[in-house]
């Protein structure tokens, strides 16, 4: 059973690690493969890793969404209003999307519900790091 629950273990932080890569950093993309490598298949040691994953993707949404609302006009404006009430309804999405994955309390449902969670984040810190990109595109329709 135990040889069972690693291998699950294994797909579950490889499916996930692969989705957490498109634009996280090199560097945090190497910490988590030495924390994965590290927790030697303990679902919960491996969760801490995906938090620590989390933690710095959140830290990048944040950075761009500074700049994304800096680029819009700022949050009075009608596209920053319009950004804060899309990021608003994304929070309470964030929150709900994952969490069925650890109801059953056991710790690889809390290991995949963190992973879930992660790749959330890090897709949502692409998704702004875009936008700000392109509203601070000369070029942009701002």
């Amino acid at each position: 059973m135990r040889v069972a629950v690693a291998i699950l273990v294994c797909l579950c932080t490889s499916l996930g690690h692969g989705a957490a890569t498109a634009a996280t950093p090199k560097k945090d993309m190497d910490k988590l493969n030495q924390c994965i490598q590290s927790a030697s298949g303990n679902d919960l040691d491996a969760k801490d890793c995906y938090v620590a994953l989390a933690q710095g993707e959140d830290a990048r949404l944040n950075v761009n969404w500074k700049r994304l609302i800096e680029a819009v006009g700022g949050k009075g404006s009608a596209k920053g209003k319009a950004l804060l009430a899309e990021q608003k309804a994304w929070l309470g999405y964030r929150d709900a999307a994952c969490f069925h994955m650890a109801l059953d309390g056991g710790t690889l449902d809390r290991l995949q519900a963190q992973i879930c969670y992660t790749n959330l984040i890090t897709a949502r810190a692409d998704e702004i790091a875009d936008f700000a990109d392109f509203y601070h595109d000369p070029y942009s329709p701002n």
